[in-house]
């Protein structure tokens, strides 16, 4: 897929952004787990990088986001708790997206890591 340079660098400024937010909210969930709008800010964030990755062909980015956004829903429905392995895993989520998409910015193109332990950690969590 031909990637529009612009669209790509807007996306990895705006996202790089927001993640600082999340970073923010991890903290302050921490202290209020139930609070539906710190998941909620959290949900946002991840579902517009997965969004928008799978609009841009970052497929590695879409599905690490797109798990992300199933575990912070089932936070939000209540179906599971903000635990230490939802902490951990959702960490591991951002900082992979966050180096990710430092990545992205320098190369326009996704690194080859493989996301497979961390779809399987974040999967882990709705068990």
């Amino acid at each position: 897929m031909s990637r529009n340079l612009a669209l790509v660098n807007d996306f990895v400024g705006e996202a790089i952004e927001r993640l600082g937010d999340v970073d923010a909210a991890f903290v302050d969930l921490q202290n209020t787990p139930d609070s539906k709008k710190i998941i909620q800010s959290i949900f946002s964030v991840f579902r517009q990088i997965m969004g928008m990755s799978g609009y841009l062909g970052f497929e590695n980015l879409e599905q690490v986001a797109k798990e992300g956004v199933v575990v912070i829903d089932s936070l939000y429905q209540q179906n599971i708790s903000f635990s230490a392995e939802v902490s951990v895993a959702l960490f591991s989520a951002v900082e992979y997206i966050r180096t990710e998409l430092k990545v992205v910015q320098g190369a326009h193109k996704e690194s080859e890591q493989d996301i497979a332990p961390l779809v399987e950690e974040l999967q882990a969590c709705l068990r």
